[in-house]
């Protein structure tokens, strides 16, 4: 975790919490904190983070490259908060991996969601695009990303430079508004991308959906199921979400039996409308509330 210090510059704090309280809570995390603005001099952009509710303060902050909140709050109700990344009005329900999580995005750096036995899934970088196209055969289909582009079922345009643009407006719109998606698989042993898996919004269906593409030399492994179940995991436990959503072509075996192993129910067939037919499936996640094992990043 790159977070390791909370500036508090708040003027005024709102009903329910005040800043002995905070600082409590955030040093119990194992955070130091500091509330004068004169201590943030010298202080590293990378493991700083600054909540505040001055507009004066929050542009001299930025100004010095550190990352920030806004506190939403009766002394800041008529102050214009539009460039900040993130506005809280409680920081008292924040964990020291939600605060690491807001300095990660403000320094750009991809959020890793969670870990498996062997397999550690993060958000995507431009650069990861090339090798998608790599490790990705396109006459093999034993994946189920939601098919979407070109109707692919590894989820890629049949373009990279289209590619390329798409993953760029992902993830500065998708991870900063949604903060989930479709992430990368990265195998912890040899550091490799093997495929991507994640959760994604499917037009027409209120319920989130699970969706993943192994590449060909690593399927057949127990790769695809390993890292579904973690999603699962973190579907319940950390978004708290009530079920989710998933959908294999008709003929697409593999697919079909993983999402039957993860203990997804078939609930009809639907025809898209590029006229393909996939066979839909949902998981109620109330029996999957446990403890979650995530890495913060």
């Amino acid at each position: 975790m790159l977070l390791d210090t909370i500036f508090l510059l708040i003027e005024k704090y709102n009903p329910g919490e005040d800043r002995e309280s905070c600082i409590k809570g955030l040093t119990d995390q194992g955070l130091k904190v500091f509330v004068s603005r004169e201590d943030l001099a010298g202080k590293d952009v990378r493991n700083t983070f600054v909540f505040t509710d001055s507009r004066e303060t929050a542009d001299e902050v930025k100004k010095e490259g550190f990352g920030f909140a806004s506190y939403y709050s009766e002394n800041s109700r008529e102050e214009m908060f539009s460039d900040c990344l993130y506005n809280v009005d409680c920081i008292g329900m924040l964990s020291a991996m939600q605060i690491n999580r807001m300095l990660l995005r403000f320094l750009g750096i991809p959020w890793v969601i969670l870990e498996t036995d062997r397999c550690l899934v993060r958000e995507i970088k431009e650069d990861d695009v090339e090798t998608l196209y790599r490790i990705f055969d396109r006459k093999q289909s034993d994946a189920s990303l939601p098919a979407s582009k070109d109707e692919a079922d590894d989820g890629l345009y049949d373009d990279p430079l289209r590619e390329e643009a798409y993953t760029r407006d992902y993830i500065k719109y998708q991870y900063r508004f949604f903060e989930y998606g479709i992430w990368i698989v990265v195998d912890k042993g040899t550091k490799r991308i093997i495929g991507r898996a994640g959760l994604s919004n499917r037009e027409g269906f209120d319920d989130i959906e699970l969706g993943y593409a192994i590449a060909p030399p690593y399927r057949r492994q127990g790769y695809a199921k390993e890292v579904c179940e973690g999603i699962i995991r973190y579907a319940a436990d950390y978004m708290k979400l009530e079920r989710l959503n998933a959908f294999a072509g008709t003929d697409n075996a593999a697919s079909i039996g993983l999402l039957e192993k993860l203990g997804f129910e078939y609930v009809k067939d639907i025809v898209t409308e590029n006229k393909r037919t996939l066979r839909m499936y949902f998981k109620s996640l109330n029996d999957h509330r446990e403890d979650l094992q995530a890495d913060p990043g």
